[in-house]
């Protein structure tokens, strides 16, 4: 975080890099759950550069931009009629931009009331698709060689908390969660072959439906905390905190790649 007060009065610039999404599964690939996943996960990696302006000694306003990068692999076996039981590796990266805003106000010296927004972004996730026979190893050469377009997305996010510090020594907050994931009805997958592959195969694997229904709901979460100042000659805090929230995942879809959480 820098401090630009002396070159312009009340502003301030930081700088964030963080990976706030890892989803997976890492699985036995002899149990029946290899169907579902035997190594899959999705994992976004953000920087983030934020400006923040208080214009009144109650009133910040803060804007940022973040840029995106998501790395995703999907590894189980499938069923492909003529080829019996096989192995389908996919695996794939994407990059995108995603907007923040908030406002947080201070009416009184006690007391801290912030709103933030977090704006969509969309992902188009494109890589490697291959395919080999359930007895052969990923690294040897697969059956054939695809390449695969998955789009997926990462919703709006809204942002309320509110923090009251009624003397030195004790605060406590309470904030508020809003993700707009109901927009995510089916994560969708297109293959893309090459002109010289197996013709049987490509048929076999055009026909089957690679789209994953999701079928979320909107999530909310509610979080509380509080933090104690214990005296001692230099600053002591004690603080606890708990969470409740709501899935997005629909029970009806729930995989093993997409967990109920």
């Amino acid at each position: 975080t820098f401090d630009l007060d002396p070159l312009v009065k009340n502003l301030t610039v930081g700088v964030a890099i963080h990976a706030p999404n890892f989803i997976g599964a890492f699985l036995d690939e002899t149990s029946l759950t290899r169907f579902f996943a035997i190594e899959t996960y999705f994992l976004t990696a953000m920087a983030t550069v934020g400006v923040g302006y208080r214009p009144l000694k109650w009133l910040s306003f803060g804007a940022g931009v973040s840029y995106i990068y998501v790395m995703f692999q999907q590894y189980k076996n499938m069923l492909l009629p003529g080829v019996d039981e096989f192995k389908v590796k996919m695996d794939g990266t994407d990059h995108d931009a995603q907007f923040h805003f908030g406002v947080l106000a201070e009416p009184v010296k006690w007391l801290s009331i912030g709103v933030a927004l977090n704006t969509r972004a969309n992902l188009e996730i494109e890589g490697d698709a291959n395919v080999w026979e359930r007895s052969r190893e990923t690294s040897s050469e697969p059956l054939i060689r695809m390449r695969h377009q998955t789009a997926m997305l990462i919703p709006m996010k809204v942002m309320a908390g509110i923090n009251i510090h009624p003397v030195d020594w004790f605060e406590f907050g309470i904030d508020y969660y809003y993700w707009h994931y109901s927009v995510f009805k089916v994560q969708t997958t297109d293959l893309i072959f090459s002109d010289d592959a197996n013709p049987f195969l490509r048929e076999q694997l055009e026909n089957m439906d690679m789209d994953a229904p999701r079928h979320y709901s909107d999530s909310h979460a509610i979080c509380g905390g509080v933090r104690f100042k214990i005296p001692a000659p230099f600053p002591i805090y004690a603080m606890a905190g708990a969470q409740y929230d709501w899935s997005p995942a629909n029970p009806k879809y729930v995989t093993l790649d997409a967990p109920y959480t």
